[in-house]
């Protein structure tokens, strides 16, 4: 969906990937759309609604983004739990 898509390029135009090895990027985004289906679906839906990210969508999203950055670095093998 459009609005996963939206996250992902969020997290990479944001800055939150510029410290991420390449081969974990796409591991990654995989689980950062999983992780909003289920745990926060509010927030993809706000963004399919809005259309656009406003600023505190910006720093809901950012908060998302750094927690699974925290599970995927203290949980090795969170990536395959995704799939």
């Amino acid at each position: 969906p459009a609005e996963r898509q939206i996250a992902e390029i969020y997290a990479g135009v944001g800055g939150f990937l510029d410290d991420m090895d390449m081969e974990k990027i796409q591991p990654f985004l995989d689980m950062l759309g999983h992780h909003l289906s289920i745990h926060h679906p509010e927030l993809l839906k706000e963004i399919r609604e809005r259309g656009e990210l406003s600023e505190s969508l910006k720093k809901e999203l950012g908060a998302v983004i750094a927690e699974v950055k925290t599970q995927m670095t203290n949980d090795k093998d969170a990536i395959a739990k995704v799939d």
